[in-house]
C-alpha cells in the first residue's frame, strides 16, 4: 500500500487570538506548520469574543466569524508525516447566522481532501458534497440560523477507496453513534491532503477545530 501523508499527532485551534483581529496571519493552536491564510472576494474572517458551546464539549479561547454575504475561504496546513492509511477524525463547531442570501448562492462548511462537509450552495440540508460541486449526499438536517452544530467527520483511507462518515451533533463523552448521518465512499485520493479549509458565503462562526486519531481526541469533555 502506498503511503498516505497524514499527521500522526492531532491538531487543534481554539482561536485564542485578539478580538477583532483578522484570522489571516494568526498562528496559534497546536500541530500546524504555519499561519492561517485566506482567499476569495468576501471580507476577511474576524476573531470574535468567546467560545461556541455544545453540551459538555470542552472549549477555550475565542472563535472566528465570516463577515459578509460573499465567499471567503480560510485554510491552514497541519504538520505532516507518512502513514499507511488508517482512520482519522475531525470536529468543528459551526453556527450559521444565515442560511440564505449569499452571493452567488449560500453555503458554509469545511473541506477535507476533495470532499466538502456542511451546506452546499445548491442544497438546503447539511451533507457531503464533492468540492467544487457535484453529487451531494444529505445528512437529513436543515440548518437553522443562530444554531450551533457539532460536526464530526471520520475518514478511513484504504488501498483503493476512501470512506467519509459525517456525524451531526453526536454527544461528547458518549460513544459515537453506530450509524452516521451520511457516508460517502470514493476512489482513493491521489492528491496529498495537507490541511484544513473552511469556507462560506454567509456569516458563520467557527470554533474548536480538532483533528485526531480517535473520536475521544476530537470530543474532549469539560472537567
Amino acid at each position: 500500500m502506498s503511503p498516505i501523508r497524514m499527521p500522526l499527532l492531532w491538531s487543534t485551534d481554539g482561536f485564542n487570538y485578539p478580538i477583532g483581529a483578522n484570522l489571516t496571519g494568526q498562528n496559534g493552536g497546536t500541530g500546524w506548520t504555519g499561519a492561517w491564510s485566506s482567499h476569495g472576494p468576501g471580507t476577511l474572517t474576524k476573531i470574535v469574543s468567546g467560545s461556541l458551546t455544545f453540551g459538555h464539549l470542552a472549549v477555550s479561547g475565542n472563535s472566528c466569524r465570516t463577515t459578509s454575504f460573499n465567499p471567503i475561504g480560510d485554510e491552514r496546513n497541519w504538520a505532516l508525516t507518512s502513514v499507511q492509511g488508517g482512520t482519522y477524525y475531525w470536529s468543528v463547531l459551526m453556527r450559521p447566522e444565515a442560511v440564505s442570501g449569499g452571493s452567488p448562492d449560500s453555503y458554509f462548511g469545511f473541506g477535507i481532501a476533495d470532499q466538502f462537509f456542511g451546506k452546499g450552495g445548491q442544497q438546503v440540508p447539511l451533507g457531503i458534497e464533492h468540492a467544487g460541486g457535484g453529487s451531494f449526499l444529505t445528512a437529513g438536517i436543515n440548518p437553522q440560523p443562530n444554531t450551533t452544530y457539532f460536526v464530526v467527520v471520520r475518514a478511513t483511507f484504504g488501498l483503493g477507496t476512501d470512506t467519509y462518515d459525517l456525524f451531526i451533533n453526536p454527544t461528547p463523552g458518549q460513544p459515537l453513534p453506530t450509524t452516521p448521518n451520511a457516508t460517502r465512499t470514493v476512489p482513493h485520493a491521489t492528491t496529498v491532503t495537507t490541511g484544513f479549509g473552511s469556507g462560506g458565503s454567509v456569516p458563520v462562526v467557527y470554533d474548536e477545530l480538532r483533528f485526531g486519531s480517535s473520536w475521544a481526541s476530537v470530543s474532549p469533555v469539560a472537567p
